[in-house]
């Protein structure tokens, strides 16, 4: 109906707070955000940031990323609830839309491709991962670099595939293996972390 204002929903509500907070922690007045939505080629006066963060006025695609450039965050930042270490509460629910609930960290494993909003066969993750995270699937590396490794990380796909046929779930065997390649990294540190 022509001229009715529709209420916020929950990715309007959670981006005005998100700006909101974000330019505070950084110190940032309205004015301030305003010159770095300017020098993104997406002008909003400062009055304009303020009835963003009251809910009083919605960002669009546009502003949404001019937002995130300005305030140096993604924009799922901006459209996600906050998760900060160490009090996060990522098995919290939040509505993803109207008739949508998920846990946090569910959304936030949606919104960075690592896998479905809902709980999926192994086949349709793997699909989704491909579309949504297409970056992770280009070769960055020189075969000669990894050839000389290759037998123990072929090892690797084995051991997940029987993780995956003993029912771990794939997000929970994505972790792990992150993590582990992380504490890896992590205990090279001094000559050899400098490589």
């Amino acid at each position: 109906m022509a001229g009715v204002k529709r209420p916020a929903g929950p990715s309007s509500s959670r981006t005005a707070a998100n700006v909101a907070r974000l330019r505070r922690q950084q110190g940032k007045t309205a004015a301030d955000l305003s010159r770095g939505l300017t020098r993104a080629e997406q002008p909003i006066l400062d009055t304009g940031i303020t009835k963003i963060e009251k809910g009083d006025r919605r960002v669009d695609v546009d502003d949404l990323v001019a937002l995130a450039v300005a305030l140096d965050v993604s924009p799922n930042v901006l459209l996600l609830p906050p998760v900060q270490a160490p009090m996060a509460d990522v098995n919290a629910t939040a509505d993803v839309t109207p008739g949508v609930k998920a846990s946090v960290g569910d959304m936030w494993a949606w919104a960075t491709g690592e896998r479905p909003l809902h709980q999926a066969p192994p086949r349709a993750e793997a699909a989704f991962v491909q579309e949504n995270r297409p970056t992770k699937f280009v070769a960055s590396f020189p075969n000669e670099a990894v050839a000389g490794h290759w037998g123990a990380l072929s090892g690797l796909g084995e051991v997940i595939r029987q993780a995956i046929r003993d029912g771990v779930p794939t997000a929970t065997i994505r972790s792990f293996v992150e993590m582990t390649l992380v504490a890896a990294l992590n205990s090279l540190g001094g000559a050899d972390g400098d490589r």
